[in-house]
């Protein structure tokens, strides 16, 4: 069975995710069932009965990879043991937060390292940051080579047309979805907005 995921922000590169569902199959099972890979080419096992919670990936960019890889190292006996798995793993308030269905105090203290170090590390690239808060009141971890105001309002410009495409136009009308286009890249500080 194929599922799209579906996303409202950033979003880590699909190679990426799919090495993480690769490398540690029990901690990522839900997140590699509901991704459009195969997850018995992809997995080679059986993961059935996995409870699937949201709908969302790994929503944050790249550059917390190996932030993440290292988390996953802790998580992945636990998991494989209790049928435990990352429910959501994203960026909120600049930094990364990993919901578990159930944590080991191993575990909690892994996702506590993990979301610690995010806080030092740009989101984007990897290299060395700080979480800030920007002057339309945004927060993020990223340095300054990616922390143009370019750059992050075409991330979020890429957000709001993916939520758009996906959740509002099957539901709205034509008028009703290109208002709601205008509102929320209002609301993201689009320069193409009044």
């Amino acid at each position: 069975m194929r599922i799209v995921c579906l996303s409202d922000g950033p979003a880590m590169n699909v190679e990426l995710e799919k090495q993480l569902c690769r490398d540690f199959p029990f901690t990522y099972a839900a997140l590699a069932k509901r991704r459009i890979y195969d997850l018995e080419e992809l997995l080679g096992t059986n993961l059935r009965g996995v409870e699937l919670v949201t709908a969302f990936g790994v929503e944050h960019g790249d550059g917390w990879y190996s932030i993440v890889r290292e988390f996953a190292e802790v998580a992945e006996p636990w998991c494989r043991k209790t049928g435990s798995h990352v429910v959501q793993q994203k960026e909120k308030y600049g930094a990364l937060v990993i919901y578990m269905r159930s944590e080991s105090e191993e575990v909690s203290e892994a996702i506590a390292r993990a979301e610690a170090a995010s806080e030092n590390t740009c989101e984007e690239c990897g290299a060395p940051a700080k979480l800030e808060e920007s002057k339309s009141g945004w927060w993020s971890t990223v340095c300054a080579d990616c922390g143009s105001q370019a750059m992050r309002y075409l991330n979020r410009r890429a957000g709001v047309e993916r939520l758009l495409h996906y959740i509002f136009e099957p539901r709205l009308k034509p008028e009703e979805v290109e208002a709601w286009r205008e509102h929320m890249l209002r609301a993201i500080g689009a320069p193409d907005v009044e």
